[in-house]
């Protein structure tokens, strides 16, 4: 309006919502974060599911985009803080793109696809890792789900280039979510066991070419862009824990040594007993019951989709190309979830981190005297970093080191302040040597399948609609 008077500009975080690119909405509160360190704050709606995700294969000859709608809604966005955001009192030079789950996972997608840098100068991503592939990124799979709906539709025999606007006619929006639900839980992919792939940002050669972990390890990714990467340390648990329930309702039938028989399925016997098993391995007891083998799948899943995958990737060009980054990966570790018996919180569960660096999570009178020193300290330090793309020194607090000056380690949150040590050194270790052996987007990228002689084993899964 024009009688609202120019002041100091404030720096802007663009937030992206997370649920998996399926689900969640831009309603997020920011108020600590806005009161606290003055930063404005654009929370972005986008199509979700596979409204914003189908992958069209059939129409001929398409000028633009055959997939990845959603992530162009985010773009677009993008665009307009840059052409607007100064009239609310945002500073367009100082822009920080941000989110947690899926919407960091989308933040990846921009830092690495040249068509969006213009329209940010930083990033946070928490709860994610840098993924070879997860649920639809593949493009096989992409197009699996897309076939999938078709060929179960009235859309069935037409033409290629009407078949878009045929599914876009269909007047029964209930029978066609149904098919779209369909699509999602008759595709297999070895990832099922711990996460549900549905309709997602898929490497399509036009939006990106090549993974997230590829894009990082190779350099592609914005220059000179500070990036804030985090996650928590028990980010899988939710996910591993329910994991098998899900595939159970779905019609699978779960032996009751699953981690090891889906180590030997997935892999084969021989790498299983050379190499996963004394990492991984969790057989049945000498009686024959079952153990808890929740703790190893956990950390077979946290290495090979949030933890160790990143290693990898920041492993490359961000140690030897001066013009990438700073990046400073950080594992935050305050307990947040899972309640023991004491009524004691022993876990730190997925985007916990987010509340406390975006302020999000108030500071309460009940709270430790840790805690809120931990938790005014992140504010502080992450503010900073949406100010400059710098983080602050407090020899009370600790020092956030970027992955050139780490030498393979992470910084570490907690209500000790800032440490620095690896991250689940033996899970990687050991997923690196399997890396070394059958090649890391086998294992980062939740590809690869054990075949013998030409024909697969299966003794997990017995499910019959499998693509």
């Amino acid at each position: 309006p024009e009688w609202l008077t120019d002041g100091t500009k404030h720096p802007i975080l663009i937030y992206i919502h997370g649920g998996g690119f399926n689900s969640g909405s831009n309603r997020s509160k920011f108020t600590n974060l806005v009161n606290d360190q003055n930063v404005m704050v654009v929370s972005v709606n986008y199509r979700l599911g596979p409204y914003g995700f189908f992958y069209d294969t059939k129409t001929p000859n398409v000028e633009g985009p055959r997939a990845n709608f959603g992530l162009l809604d985010q773009r677009e966005a993008m665009k307009w803080v840059q052409n607007f955001g100064a009239e609310f009192g945002g500073d367009i030079n100082q822009i920080t793109v941000s989110g947690c789950s899926a919407g960091s996972d989308a933040t990846w997608w921009h830092l690495t696809e040249e068509k969006s840098w213009p329209y940010f100068n930083r990033a946070i991503t928490n709860g994610v890792g840098l993924n070879a592939a997860y649920g639809s990124h593949d493009i096989e799979i992409a197009s699996g789900q897309a076939q999938y709906v078709i060929d179960n539709s009235e859309c069935a025999g037409q033409p290629d280039a009407d078949v878009i606007d045929c599914l876009r006619a269909i007047d029964d929006i209930d029978e066609l979510n149904e098919l779209f639900r369909d699509a999602t839980d008759n595709v297999y992919h070895p990832i099922k066991l711990a996460l549900e792939p549905g309709w997602g940002p898929v490497i399509d050669g036009d939006f990106k070419s090549e993974s997230l972990m590829d894009s990082v390890m190779n350099g592609n990714v914005k220059p000179n862009c500070p990036i804030s990467f985090n996650f928590a340390r028990d980010d899988a648990w939710g996910f591993t824990n329910g994991g098998f329930r899900n595939l159970q309702r779905e019609g699978f039938e779960i032996p009751s040594d699953y981690t090891d028989i889906y180590f030997k399925e997935v892999y084969g016997p021989e790498l299983f007993e050379s190499t996963l098993k004394p990492q991984f391995g969790c057989s049945n007891n000498v009686d024959g019951s079952a153990n808890e083998c929740k703790e190893q799948f956990h950390n077979y899943v946290m290495g090979t989709t949030w933890t160790c995958n990143s290693q990898w990737a920041l492993a490359g060009a961000p140690i030897t190309d001066p013009n990438i980054g700073p990046i400073y990966p950080m594992e935050f570790s305050w307990p947040t979830c899972v309640k023991n018996d004491d009524d004691v919180n022993t876990r730190t569960c997925h985007c916990s981190e987010n509340g406390y660096i975006l302020g999000s999570k108030s500071i309460a009178d009940w709270m430790s005297d840790d805690e809120k020193k931990m938790q005014q300290k992140m504010r502080d330090y992450f503010g900073r970093f949406m100010r400059d793309g710098t983080f602050p020194f407090d020899a009370d607090f600790g020092e956030m080191k970027d992955v050139k000056s780490l030498n393979g380690e992470h910084n570490h949150i907690n209500g000790e302040g800032i440490n620095h040590y690896r991250s689940y050194p033996d899970t990687c270790d050991t997923l690196f040597s399997l890396a070394a052996e059958i090649g890391p987007v086998n294992v980062f990228g939740n590809a690869y399948w054990y075949y013998e002689h030409g024909e697969r084993k299966s003794s997990i899964i017995q499910k019959s609609a499998l693509y």
